[in-house]
């Protein structure tokens, strides 16, 4: 499995010699992401660790930022890299693509 190393003080993504730029809140939702090590991350918790109690953000934002860090994530061309799962009704999760499939 390729190793993705995330980069704060320019927001970008390393994986092998590959290398994309990610947006503050991409950034975020990815560390958190990984933060759960495989984990299930609900929505509302990606809403409070990411933007914040303080910012009244929709649910469907937490969807539209994911959809384009997936999209970024292809852009490394690789396919042993974690992929973010959706847990339909529940939150997101990081497959490992060598990990077992576990119940949320």
């Amino acid at each position: 499995m390729s190793v993705l190393r995330l980069v704060s003080d320019t927001l970008h993504l390393h994986c092998g010699s590959r290398s994309i730029r990610l947006t503050k809140i991409e950034f975020a939702i990815l560390a958190e992401l990984l933060n759960g090590d495989g984990g299930l991350v609900s929505r509302q918790d990606l809403l409070r660790l990411v933007w914040g109690s303080h910012i009244c953000v929709e649910v469907r934002t937490v969807d539209s930022h994911v959809a384009r860090l997936r999209r970024k994530l292809k852009q490394l061309g690789k396919t042993d890299i974690p992929a973010i799962e959706t847990v339909w009704g529940l939150g997101y999760r990081v497959k490992y693509p060598d990990g077992p499939a576990d119940s949320p």
